[in-house]
């Protein structure tokens, strides 16, 4: 094989890893979104659940980061955690937590499923907290 054809194939490779990669970064940090549409919030992206109003329980906010014992199906990078963990106390829970360190954290239960949610910004989070309590309570 020839020097040339060798480093084409080298640049191939690379150009595809790096695709590849951003690709993967991309589907985990930009297409996670949360909104609220009607009676239901709404996770898009990776770890995508639609929660409607209705099914809400046992609402609180928590004023202190939650702490897991492990990750069972989710991503976990710097302060931003979506997907499926587990509690210190073993129990299962789906979060969607853009700011690990920024508490408060919403906690409820929907279908027999425990979730906890937080925004980029306790402002964001306790907004939230407001809509999803005036809602349940309707």
């Amino acid at each position: 094989m020839s020097k040339g054809l060798k480093i084409f194939i080298t640049i191939i490779i690379v150009a595809g890893i790096g695709i590849f990669l951003f690709f993967i970064f991309n589907v985990m940090f930009s297409i996670n979104k949360l909104s609220v549409e009607g009676d239901t919030i709404e996770i898009k992206g990776l770890y995508s659940k639609s929660i409607e109003f209705d099914s809400i329980q046992n609402l609180s906010l928590l004023e202190d980061s939650p702490v897991f014992s492990k990750r069972t199906n989710g991503s976990s990078v710097n302060e931003i955690k979506k997907g499926y963990f587990q509690l210190e106390d073993g129990s299962a829970v789906f979060v969607y937590i853009e700011k690990y360190e920024t508490p408060p954290f919403i906690k409820f239960t929907s279908i027999n499923e425990q979730i906890i949610i937080n925004l980029d910004s306790s402002d964001k989070t306790r907004n939230l907290y407001d809509e999803i309590k005036e809602k349940i309570s309707e």
